[in-house]
């Protein structure tokens, strides 16, 4: 099975990022595949991405996970958009990390709403609402 699988929507620009296993190294793929995406994407600081976390058994905000977010945050301080996570978790491991991603959010990347979710469809149409269409 692979650590995580990506589904390109919208020209692209709408990437939604499975992970499949709850590790060091599904984190350090999931770093990867997110740094992958800004190198890819043409528009600039924009981001529209989905983190569905729902199929990695015992997904957690572990310390090493809060290093690499925090790390990638601080490269990309500069971004805008929408990123969505989808969680099946408890509510009090959800409102955790829901502090923890306000804090960072606010300090190191101001300009990017990222949300919190339950449902992978919801999560994706949230995202989708701000993505530019081609005229």
């Amino acid at each position: 099975m692979e650590i995580l699988t990506v589904e390109k929507f919208y020209d692209d620009k709408l990437w939604v990022i499975t992970v499949h296993e709850s590790n060091r190294a599904a984190v350090d793929a999931w770093e990867a595949c997110v740094r992958d995406y800004i190198a890819t994407v043409p528009e600039g600081n924009e981001r529209f991405l989905v983190y569905d976390t729902t199929v990695a058994m015992g997904f957690g905000l572990t310390t090493y996970l809060q290093n690499r977010a925090t790390a990638l945050a601080k490269d990309n301080r500069e971004a805008t958009g929408r990123i969505a996570i989808v969680l099946n978790i408890s509510s009090t491991v959800m409102y955790l990390i829901e502090s923890f991603l306000k804090w960072t959010g606010s300090r190191i990347q101001p300009d990017l709403d990222v949300k919190l979710f339950q449902d992978r469809t919801v999560a994706i149409e949230w995202v989708s609402e701000i993505i530019p269409t081609q005229q």
